[in-house]
């Protein structure tokens, strides 16, 4: 596909509103846990109208801490995706944004999900142990007798 087919497709885009198609988040999904293994390579996929440029921005609750942003161009057939490291940002919720601007520069409203970012492990724990011990945390070898 080449500029001009973009260009007219995006005219009949703004002359037929019906026609748009919504800028969409596929990947990952709303509500989503994102670990330690995947973190430094996170895929954001998604859909929407070819020839948009996607500014992505991933933000943690923590100001003190950068965003995580790029820009990408959604290809002829209306799909988009980027990885990213989000190594930097903060265990907890993040928010994915996907903020659109056409090929003369307007932008359109952003397309957000939540999703939360937890890449602490706890060793020594078990399942088990915690459902045998209510409401206490065991040690390994404990029972629920000697549990404290």
């Amino acid at each position: 596909m080449n500029r001009i087919t973009i260009h007219v497709a995006l005219l009949l885009c703004i002359a037929n509103i019906m026609m748009c198609a919504p800028t969409l988040i596929s990947s990952p999904a709303a509500g989503a846990v994102i670990d330690s293994a995947t973190s430094p390579n996170l895929l954001i996929a998604g859909s929407a109208n070819p020839g948009l440029i996607l500014q992505l921005t991933i933000s943690d609750t923590y100001p003190e801490t950068e965003d995580v942003s790029k820009r990408v161009l959604v290809t002829g057939m209306g799909l988009w995706s980027v990885r990213l490291d989000i190594t930097s940002q903060m265990d907890g919720p993040l928010v994915i944004s996907v903020n659109q601007a056409d090929t003369w520069g307007s932008l359109h409203p952003p397309v957000q999900i939540l999703v939360t970012k937890y890449t602490q492990m706890f060793y020594g724990l078990s399942a088990r142990a915690l459902t045998s011990c209510g409401d206490a945390i065991c040690e390994s070898g404990e029972t629920e007798d000697n549990c404290l």
